[in-house]
């Protein structure tokens, strides 16, 4: 059974066996009544109870006093401990596991994170940064500013990759994180609503709880639409509204704003298809590499064997070997590199003259469909690849700008992607 790796990132603690995601949870804290309530189910409260909910224990991991908390809340330590299990528990009881960690942790942090994994009873046997380990399996060399968000703040990594992939240096951009983003698009979401509706979501804690428990989902339906109809159920009437892509992208501007400013000039921006289907984050970061939201878990994966022996992590990884395949030039390809197929989930579709359309969530059709972002065809000279209306399509991380080529091994990806299609070669039975 491959090993289990966790991500630590405050938006979502997510661990998966290989690359598949098998637990995911948000890092809340719901703490009353001398109750504690951890995860999905204290975000799902934490607009009714806003003073007893606490989700800044994995960014600021300390054992620095909460006066007035309770004996199970004495520090953010407690509540990372109490989330780790909870995680875990969801996981089905790894007995070890790798961590990918956010780049700002310093020694006292992952001291305190080694001593809450033996009390939780998984063992860490590794510990790794995350951005290295996004980058691994995916970047050709080059220099790259890897951006993550968080709840409450983004952190910037400078990745420097030859046959290597290696840490140069972390940036945090305070005040930029996914909390953020999500309060300036709800503000613009019942915008929406009283002018259409004459209703007021934030005048009532249960609606406003409404609106950011179903944000998410809403924002990924809008990173493929124009506009979107939203309801909210109170007191027995139904409020509808028709919300714009184009007010949520201004709403979010700001932010996607504020980081922007600390990259230096034509420093190429790299980040996970998570971040780059956010409202605002087009706009300001044009030209900016996408990669898969599970390219945490692919290079944990790819350097497993490092970590499989069972022994003990000592200290914080910023450093890997680059994956082969993220250093070979297009320009190096054989004719056996002509693509044929294209490889989705483990089956692989045929290209032929007629189109071949791409959608979200890894779906492929023959027929245009409303939500088709891209289409793959075969010709004369080998298949070509083309974006529909303007969408932004990425080959290989780069955007595609025109209609092109599309050789064997090139990856093809875009936001709500769910993962990369990736083009492939068939050969006959008996071919060299």
């Amino acid at each position: 059974m491959a090993l289990c790796s966790i991500e630590l990132n405050d938006v979502e603690v997510r661990a998966a066996r290989g690359q598949q995601v098998i637990a995911a949870s948000p890092g809340y804290a719901l703490v009353r009544k001398r109750q504690i309530e951890i995860g999905r189910a204290a975000a799902g409260q934490a607009f009714l109870h806003p003073r007893e909910t606490l989700n800044r224990f994995w960014q600021q991991l300390s054992e620095t006093p909460l006066p007035g908390w309770g004996k199970r809340c004495r520090h953010h330590a407690d509540l990372a401990y109490l989330h780790l299990q909870h995680v875990r528990e969801l996981a089905g009881h790894p007995e070890a596991a790798v961590f990918a960690v956010p780049g700002h942790y310093g020694k006292t942090e992952l001291a305190l994170l080694l001593g809450l994994c033996e009390a939780a009873g998984v063992k860490a046997v590794g510990l790794v940064d995350a951005a290295v380990a996004a980058g691994a399996p995916h970047l050709a060399p080059g220099d790259y500013a890897f951006l993550e968000l968080q709840q409450h703040q983004a952190l910037i990594t400078r990745l420097r990759v030859t046959d290597r992939i290696a840490r140069r240096g972390v940036e945090i951009v305070p005040g930029a994180g996914r909390n953020r983003l999500e309060t300036a698009c709800v503000r613009a979401i019942v915008a929406a609503f009283l002018v259409q509706a004459r209703f007021d979501p934030l005048a009532h804690a249960a609606t406003e709880q409404l609106l950011y428990t179903h944000l998410s989902e809403w924002l990924a339906l809008l990173a493929h639409r124009g506009e979107l109809r939203v309801h909210v159920d109170f007191r027995g009437s139904r409020f509808e509204a028709r919300v714009d892509r184009a007010a949520l992208d201004r709403a979010a501007a700001p932010l996607f704003a504020d980081i922007v400013r600390q990259l230096a000039p034509g420093e190429q921006l790299v980040t996970t298809e998570r971040v780059a289907a956010l409202p605002g984050f087009a706009a300001a970061c044009r030209g900016a590499l996408e990669l898969p939201d599970d390219a945490v878990f692919c290079g944990l994966a790819l350097h497993e064997k490092v970590f499989a022996g069972g022994r003990a992590a000592s200290q914080l990884v910023t450093e890997l070997p680059a994956a082969p395949d993220a250093t070979v030039s297009r320009a190096a390809r054989t004719t056996h590199d002509r693509a044929t197929h294209l490889l989705v989930n483990h089956h692989a579709h045929a290209l032929a003259a007629e189109p071949l359309y791409l959608a979200p969530r890894g779906r492929l059709a023959r027929v245009r469909e409303l939500d088709a972002v891209c289409r793959v065809c075969a010709g004369p000279d080998g298949a070509r690849i083309e974006a529909l209306d303007g969408a932004h399509v990425l080959v290989n991380g780069m955007p595609l700008a025109a209609p092109a080529a599309l050789a064997a091994g090139d990856h093809v990806s875009f936001s709500g992607a769910g993962g990369s299609f990736v083009a492939i070669t068939v050969l006959a039975p008996d071919a060299a």
